[in-house]
Formats: structure tokens, C-alpha cells, sequence
């Protein structure tokens, strides 16, 4: 690489730095964030962190967000605040009058902010792994780092879905190295963080086992989680709340219902009412169905990898690829930031060589991207630089932000949701897409 592409790559990764640390500060007065303010606040207050039953998610991240709570409280720093003349502006589950201060904000999305630069580092590992060129490599890297869906995600939304693909190769380097604690305590990072890694325990164990390790050091994989897990889950055992972190993780998965991203959003046109009546009696069932064709995707995909020869990281990257985009067509509800979990796998098998992969990369995240902003309601994202730095009329914006997401639509009540439909329905054509040539990769690669 010459000294001036070394610069532009280095202005890229500034950019990317300066892009989220922008959109953390002036962006989103959605309802995911308030709630993590609030659970910033429970820090600041000495609460514990399921003190607040609508925090239905594993403690990890929740910690580091009533680390922040303590240090603005510490700082005399409010985190939320009420801005009373939104109130007749808010929609439900969209958009909200309490807004999460500017600096809250950023401490409340830091920690996806940090993991999307580790994910960054995660790529750039494996591509040297699969003996990627150095130019094609370091694309892959600015693919993931300076993907808008992905700085949306994290920046503007402060999900942390970024935890999930970067556990998941982790893990999956560190299996095909022999390292067997450090695979085990990949995966429950990611678990402790998102469920979703924890599908990848059979992926990361034949990849471990075709290593050479034998018994002994699957068992150290297995020795490492479990103590990652309970140094996690000690808080949470000693302030007893481990029958609520049960209770509440098993209830947000039992009732997430069917549809985003995805052709289950169709249920809401009035064309398929009788089937969204159906869905609602037999829902259960078909969610079921649903697990065991993943658990199948899996354990199917595990066994390939123990066959295969030799196991490389791109070849673990292909089954790593095809049991996400299997869990993605099949999940009752997904949503678009879930597409995070894909696009890293996407780069790195673009920079082996193969350039169909960077086309499917852009093709999901764009429209995931799109599904997003269709439901955010665009101008409402804007609101808090209005509101804290009067970049422009807070009150027009949330206006703006109100009559877009209750204008009258044509296949529903709601335009947007007419919009969504379409372009969930596409979401779920690419990723039956990418399951296609993840399997017609894994062919390929053991004619």
C-alpha cells in the first residue's frame, strides 16, 4: 500500500470516529434510548439493574450503563430530561418527550460504539487469516467500519448488535488457533451481551475439535465460559435477580411476535387479515418450527465443518454466514439492525476474492437502512440537536415526525407500515440470497 492510500485510509477511520461520536451526541429521541437512560439513571440512583422490568436484556451492556449513570451522577450531569412541549407529539414505541442528554447519550452509546471499532479489528484479523491482499483487506475493514447501517445501529440507536458477529469470529479465530479458553469465552461475551452466540457453541466446538484439541481443551472452552458467566452473573445473583433476568429473557423471547424486517411484516395488510388471525392463535407453534429448523441449520452446519479439509477461517466464515441468514429468514421477528450480524462475514469473504459478497453486503444493509428510517420517522431522529444545541425548530421536527408516522396508507392505516411491508418483504428475498450462495460457496470450496 502506498504512503497516500495508508493516509486516506487513515482520514476514513478518523472520519468514521468523528461520523459516531457526531451522530451519538445530536441523534434519536427514539424509546430504545430513553430506556437505557433510564437505566442509567437506576445507576446513578444506586438501583440495581433489573429494578426496572423493561430492561429484557442480558447484563453485560446493562452494567456498563449504570457505570455511565454513576459517573454523570458523580459529575452532577442530568441524563434525562422532559421536554414537556413534545408531549403532544409522541408516538408510542417511536418517538418520545424525554430525551436522554447529549453527553448521556454518548456514554449510553459507547459501549456499541467501542464494539463496532473491535469488530472493525475482528475483520481486519481474519482477512489476514484467509490471506486476504493488503488493499482488499483493509476495504473490508472500512466496508464494516463506515457502513451507515452499522453506525446507525450503534450511534444513533445504541444497540449493540455489533457483539454478535464480533463474538462469533472471535471466537471462531481463536477455536481454529487451539485456543480453547478463548473461544469459550467469546461466545459468552456475546451470549452475556446478545443470546444469539450461544447458537454458535457447535460451530466453535467442531471448529475446535478439527484443530486437534481433543476433549481437554473443548473442556477448557467450556471451563472459560462458565467462568466469564458467573464473574457476569455474580451481581446478579447476589442481589437475587437472577429469577427476573429468567423470567424477563424468556418472556421478551416468547413474546416478540411475528414481523419486521422481514415477510412476516405482510400480516399487517388488511389483504392477509385472516392469516394474521390465524398467525395470532397458532403463532407459538409456528415460532417452534421455527427454532427447531435453526437447531437443524446448526447442527447440520457443525457437522459439515467436521468433514471438511482442511477447516480454514473462510470456510468457517461461509457456515457462520449460512446459520445467520437461516436464523434471519426463519426468526418470527427481526430487526434491521440484525443485519449487523451478517454484514461483517459479508466483507471478509469479499476480500478472498470473491466480490459478489461486498454486492450482497451493500444489498442487505441498504435495505435494512432503508426499513429503519421508513419506521423511525426521519425527522424526529433530529430532535435532540434541535432541543439541546437549537440547530433548528425542535417543535417542527417533532411535528414533522408525528404527521409522518400517522399519514394515512393505502394496504394499512399507516404509510410507513406500507412502505415497511415492501421493503421488509425484500429483506427476506436477500437473505434467502445469501443463504444461496453461502451454500453454493460451501460447494465451491469442496469440489
Amino acid at each position: 500500500m502506498t504512503v497516500r492510500q495508508h493516509r486516506i485510509f487513515t482520514a476514513l477511520v478518523l472520519a468514521g470516529v468523528l461520523v459516531r461520536i457526531g451522530a451519538a451526541l445530536f441523534t434519536t429521541n427514539s424509546q430504545d434510548v430513553a430506556l437505557f437512560g433510564y437505566i442509567a439513571t437506576q445507576g446513578a440512583q444506586g438501583h440495581t439493574l433489573y429494578g426496572d422490568p423493561e430492561f429484557s436484556y442480558p447484563p453485560l451492556v446493562g452494567f456498563i450503563m449504570l457505570a455511565a449513570g454513576k459517573l454523570l451522577a458523580i459529575l452532577g450531569l442530568p441524563i434525562v430530561v422532559h421536554a414537556a412541549p413534545l408531549s403532544p407529539f409522541a408516538v408510542p414505541g417511536l418517538v418520545t418527550a424525554d430525551l436522554a442528554t447529549p453527553f448521556a447519550s454518548l456514554l449510553i452509546k459507547l459501549p456499541a460504539m467501542l464494539g463496532d471499532a473491535a469488530l472493525a479489528l475482528a475483520v481486519d484479523r481474519a482477512c489476514r487469516l484467509a490471506g486476504a491482499r493488503e488493499t482488499a483487506r483493509r476495504i473490508a475493514v472500512i466496508f464494516v467500519w463506515l457502513n451507515p447501517l452499522i453506525i446507525f445501529d450503534s450511534s444513533v440507536q445504541a444497540s449493540w448488535d455489533c457483539i454478535v458477529p464480533l463474538s462469533i469470529i472471535a471466537a471462531g479465530m481463536a477455536a481454529l488457533d487451539g485456543e480453547g479458553s478463548a473461544s469459550g469465552a467469546w461466545i459468552a461475551i456475546g451470549a452475556l451481551a446478545k443470546i444469539v452466540p450461544v447458537t454458535f457453541i457447535p460451530l466453535a466446538a467442531a471448529a475446535l475439535w478439527r484443530a486437534g484439541s481433543g476433549v481437554w481443551r473443548l473442556a477448557s472452552a467450556i471451563g472459560a465460559g462458565a467462568i466469564v458467566a458467573a464473574v457476569a452473573l455474580g451481581p446478579i445473583a447476589a442481589s437475587g435477580e437472577l429469577p427476573a433476568l429468567r423470567d424477563l429473557v424468556a418472556g421478551r423471547s416468547a413474546a416478540a411476535g411475528f414481523g419486521g424486517f422481514n415477510a412476516w411484516t405482510s400480516l399487517h395488510a388488511y389483504v392477509f387479515a385472516q392469516a394474521a388471525a390465524w398467525m395470532a392463535i397458532h403463532g407459538p407453534t409456528v415460532a417452534t418450527v421455527a427454532s427447531v429448523v435453526q437447531f437443524v441449520a446448526v447442527v447440520v452446519t457443525a457437522v459439515a465443518l467436521l468433514r471438511v479439509t482442511p477447516l480454514t477461517i473462510e470456510r468457517f466464515v461461509i457456515a457462520a454466514t449460512a446459520v445467520l441468514a437461516v436464523i434471519l429468514v426463519t426468526a418470527p421477528y427481526v430487526q434491521p439492525g440484525y443485519v449487523v450480524w451478517l454484514a461483517p462475514f459479508c466483507a471478509i469473504l469479499g476480500a478472498c476474492g470473491k466480490p459478489r459478497w461486498n454486492a450482497l453486503l451493500w444489498l442487505a444493509s441498504g435495505c435494512a437502512l432503508a426499513f429503519m428510517l421508513t419506521v423511525r420517522a426521519p425527522a424526529a431522529l433530529a430532535v435532540p440537536a434541535c432541543w439541546f444545541f437549537h440547530l433548528c425548530d425542535p417543535l417542527a421536527f417533532v411535528r414533522a415526525g408525528y404527521a409522518y408516522a400517522y399519514e394515512s396508507g393505502t394496504l394499512t392505516p399507516l404509510a410507513q407500515v406500507d412502505n415497511g411491508m415492501i421493503v421488509g418483504i425484500a429483506g427476506t428475498f436477500v437473505f434467502l440470497l445469501v443463504v444461496w450462495c453461502a451454500l453454493a460457496e460451501w460447494r465451491k470450496a469442496n469440489a
